[in-house]
């Protein structure tokens, strides 16, 4: 509403100034907020006194704040991708050293045991066959 308005200057009685709205809805008001969004500071009354955004237009520190906002962010997007390539080959590489497969160890674990009650069976064959020897054959001259 107030944008539509066009304001005044008058000056009073005293000598001092007061800003009055005058006239009706006529957008002078817009016209000039959007001359000064698009103005640089070269262009402005008050050339003077720096402007936070330096000397281009409101407008164009938008556009250049919100393009580097956009690059840094893919950027950010980019690294985030790239590092959980990294976590995701350092992973498979840890896998692949200390991975097992349980079919290989279950097979290898069943053939040493089956190796291990075969050497059983041949030291008891060789306990019986020592236990006979010697108490068997030591009574021949008696």
């Amino acid at each position: 509403y107030f944008a539509a308005r066009s304001w005044a200057l008058e000056t009073n009685a005293d000598g001092t100034g007061s800003v009055v709205p005058n006239g009706t809805g006529d957008g002078s008001n817009a016209t000039l907020i959007s001359t000064l969004f698009n103005s640089p500071q070269s262009s402005t009354i008050d050339t003077t006194t720096p402007r936070a955004i330096g000397e281009v237009s409101i407008d164009a520190y938008y556009n250049a704040a919100m393009t580097k906002l956009g690059v840094d962010s893919q950027s950010m997007d980019d690294k985030v991708t790239a590092q959980d390539d990294v976590v995701e080959q350092v992973e498979d590489w840890r896998s692949s050293v200390s991975g097992v497969d349980w079919n290989e160890e279950l097979s290898n674990m069943i053939k040493f045991q089956q190796g291990y009650q075969a050497s059983a069976r041949c030291l008891t064959t060789m306990d019986e066959m020592l236990d006979k020897l010697v108490n068997s054959t030591g009574m021949v001259g008696r």
